[in-house]
């Protein structure tokens, strides 16, 4: 069943090339403005992409990977050993280490990285080891290739489906207002932002097939569809495009359906050949490292399919999908007007786009690390781009407001996913570990403060304009008989508390004692202190403040856990550090009360000291705060 051709809307070419000039021109500077390209590869995911490309070429370590990690822990001394590291490669059945990470963006950075081999082999002006700046900038340079490709050729077929004016819409919201940017100029050498480039490619191609079934066609199809299954193998799905795009009602599934049984051998041998050239080298691969044709290098890491975290995945803060790309909203939206201004793309999106959050939403790490917002989404905007198309030509039929409303969305959207960049690169947040609190407490702030660095460790707003009514309880631990007391250090007094132990209550505080009502603060202040050999730098390792509440009937009704650590010597208040040693240091934070605590409630304290390394609190001091 062949799509009928749509009207293509006439537009002067030179308006479309500076546009183009322009976006090109801003991802440029961006790119050598945020300046990360140079050691983007140097270890993690980005590393166990790459590194197949100086492991087959450069040291023919493949298996092994021992002169590979050498070469590029010169860059970077601190670097962990990938053989020792849980998520780097792994040990296989017969004896050597796997990379887990596919061949596919390996197959599209080797053009560029040939060039930058040849480059230094030539002039000798940088070492030819796979891991020097011209390797590096050429990884760089590839992402932004293969997404400008893409956009070129969603634009193509946006074209097919609505005006000129949507489809720059959609292209400058994708390119700017979401988390695509991040990807392609920042933390670039991941797979998401090259792989939205193959879907682009691959919705291109299969439309121009049902518009004009070729051969030609046909093998692009293969191809896109090869890359995109090979650069993450869970995207088999990205299969219903081929299968489904065009077909919008029960009458046009039919056609296809006779469409299919009638021409698939002629075309089938076409599609597959490009399909069969790409995996070929990722099943020798398999079976050279393990033994196996198909080996699953991802040891230790699942999906949880029956409890996936589909409201924290796309709400959530941590790493959320909407949160930290607002502008995917109208994304959604769309999806009501999908049928009637895009309905070719109707079918494939209603398929893969559930499906596709259901199985990343299921992953162990559902919140993805080492990202700005969800990365896996990322790849999901070259079908997303047709909702979000339909919702713009909804507001377009308010004629000129329509106008106004869409540019001031492409606008304000694409400023705030700036300003979010610019906040990540300054040190200001961390979407990796967020919380609702820090969200809002630093959404436009261009400085970090005392309110957001406790907010990110407490995950609790901090008030504004609250007074203190009373001061509930004062621990000096001077009491000799207390559990955990030591005379080795103290802030005031001649003693302190030493904690050293997994959990460890400090105090329990009936409220009865007290005029305590529901969204009342307990504000908690102490003076802390720990030395250099404690230091602990892994943030989530960091011994905690335990603050919860409980009813009568033992019950929680809330918790908080806040990292002590960070606020020692930290007069900046930045989220990145991990304090000063050797010296004490003030920690303070409020908690707001729970509304169902009761006057019978319990306030509890504890210390939370996973790692148990020595922390040592003094002049801990609990008050009542109201608004």
């Amino acid at each position: 069943m062949p799509i009928e051709p749509t009207y293509t809307p006439s537009v002067s070419p030179t308006l479309n090339r500076l546009l183009w000039v322009c976006l090109l021109i801003f991802y440029m500077v961006a790119f050598v403005k945020i300046d990360y390209w140079r050691k983007a590869a140097y270890g993690g995911d980005s590393w166990g992409y790459y590194v197949h490309l100086p492991a087959t070429f450069i040291y023919h370590d493949i298996g092994d990977y021992t002169k590979s990690f050498e070469a590029v822990k010169k860059y970077d001394a601190n670097l962990p050993d990938p053989k020792v590291d849980k998520y780097g490669v792994r040990s296989t059945p017969i004896g050597k280490f796997a990379v887990k990470y596919s061949h596919g963006l390996a197959v599209l950075f080797l053009p560029f990285f040939l060039v930058a081999h040849v480059f230094c082999k030539l002039t000798t002006l940088y070492p030819a080891d796979g891991f020097s700046m011209p390797y590096m900038l050429a990884n760089g340079l590839a992402v932004l290739f293969y997404v400008f490709l893409g956009l070129f050729f969603l634009k193509k077929v946006l074209n097919r489906c609505f005006t000129e004016g949507v489809t720059w819409a959609v292209i400058l919201s994708l390119a700017v207002a979401t988390n695509l940017f991040y990807f392609a100029t920042y933390n670039s050498i991941m797979s998401h932002a090259p792989l939205f480039g193959c879907y682009c490619f691959l919705l291109f191609a299969t439309d121009s097939f049902y518009r004009a079934p070729q051969r030609k066609w046909a093998l692009w199809v293969g191809l896109g569809l090869g890359l995109v299954v090979l650069i993450r193998m869970n995207e088999l799905y990205a299969l219903f495009i081929p299968l489904f795009w065009g077909v919008s009602s029960g009458q046009t599934f039919k056609e296809r359906l006779i469409f299919l049984s009638k021409n698939f051998k002629k075309y089938i041998i076409w599609v597959s050949l490009p399909v069969f050239c790409l995996f070929l080298p990722q099943l020798l691969y398999w079976h050279f490292v393990s033994g196996q044709w198909i080996y699953n290098a991802y040891v230790g890491e699942t999906f949880d399919f029956r409890h996936p975290q589909i409201t924290e995945g796309v709400f959530g803060y941590k790493n959320g999908w909407i949160p930290w790309t607002p502008v995917m909203i109208f994304a959604l939206l769309g999806l009501f007007f999908l049928k009637k201004y895009a309905k070719t793309a109707f079918l494939p999106t209603i398929l893969i786009l559930p499906l596709h959050i259901y199985i990343i939403y299921s992953w162990w790490c559902w919140y993805y690390i080492n990202g700005f917002g969800s990365r896996p989404m990322v790849e999901m905007y070259a079908l997303l781009a047709f909702p979000l198309g339909a919702f713009y030509s909804f507001l377009m039929r308010l004629k000129k407001l329509g106008a106004v409303l869409l540019a001031a969305i492409v606008v304000f959207f694409s400023g705030f996913n700036l300003f979010k960049i610019y906040q990540e690169k300054q040190g200001l947040i961390w979407t990796q570990f967020s919380n609702r609190a820090f969200y809002w407490e630093m959404l436009f702030a261009n400085r970090p403060s005392h309110a957001g660095l406790t907010t990110w460790m407490s995950n609790e707003s901090q008030p504004k304009g609250a007074v203190k009514i009373a001061d509930m309880i004062s621990q000096n631990f001077e009491d000799s008989t207390l559990q955990f007391v030591t005379t080795a250090l103290k802030s005031e007094g001649q003693r302190s508390f030493e904690s050293k132990e997994a959990e460890t209550g400090l105090l329990s505080i009936p409220l009865s004692k007290y005029n305590v009502q529901p969204n009342d603060y307990i504000a908690v202040r102490l003076q802390g202190f720990f030395h250099e050999k404690d230091r602990i730098t892994t943030f989530y390792e960091q011994a905690m403040l335990k603050v919860f509440f409980m009813d009568r009937g033992g019950k929680l009704l809330k918790d908080r856990y806040f990292r002590m650590q960070p606020f020692i010597g930290n007069p900046d208040f930045n989220i990145w550090s991990s304090g000063e040693a050797e010296r004490w240091g003030e920690v303070f934070v409020f908690i707001k009360v729970p509304k169902k605590v009761g006057t019978e409630g319990v306030l509890h304290i504890n210390v939370f000291n996973s790692q148990k390394r020595s922390f040592y609190i003094d002049a801990l001091k609990v008050e009542l705060w109201r608004k």
